[in-house]
């Protein structure tokens, strides 16, 4: 296989067919998993970024160390979920994908809504702000560095949160104490 990427890093059109044609089956395995997260997403369309991220990693790929496929599904993968980060944050995301909600739908948002609007009232101003960036789908690293704290100090929110929202609904996490 070295031997096949050695040619494919030097332009070889037939070593880049043959190393596609050996990476493909884990490529096509890896978009499908990562597809089933994105109702929106296409399976091609995540492989096309895939074979992107790896075959831009040829050049740059060290033969010497390790397995140099495993380097190249690591890039490919990177790729692939930089590209799943930018459509999720992307404001221009086409509208056609949203679909009308159902009754039940729109009875459950009411109600989650209703809920996160009681458990805001519970928890301090710090922990309403977390709440809300949570909602909005920003990721822990983006809130802490948003809201100028550590991870741990967002982690420790986080819990607060969670305990009250376990108690909201009436199903209180036990103590460290109450479970040794």
């Amino acid at each position: 296989m070295k031997q096949t990427i050695q040619k494919a890093k030097d332009g070889d059109a037939a070593a880049r067919e043959a190393l596609a044609a050996a990476l493909r089956s884990r490529v096509r395995s890896a978009c499908r998993r990562y597809a089933c997260f994105i109702p929106y997403v296409e399976t091609g369309d995540l492989e096309q970024e895939m074979w992107y991220g790896i075959f831009a990693a040829l050049p740059e790929i060290d033969l010497s160390i390790g397995d140099p496929s495993q380097f190249l599904l690591q890039r490919g993968r990177f790729a692939l979920l930089d590209s799943l980060k930018k459509r999720r944050h992307d404001p221009r995301e086409p509208e056609q994908f949203e679909a009308t909600p159902s009754s039940d739908d729109v009875e459950r948002q009411v109600v989650g809504a209703q809920a996160v609007a009681e458990l805001q009232e519970t928890v301090g101003q710090r922990q309403q702000e977390i709440i809300s960036l949570l909602l909005q789908d920003f990721t822990r690293s983006e809130i802490a560095r948003r809201m100028d704290c550590t991870p741990a100090n967002l982690t420790y929110h986080v819990g607060r949160i969670s305990a009250a929202w376990q108690k909201q609904a009436g199903r209180e996490r036990p103590k460290q104490s109450d479970a040794a």
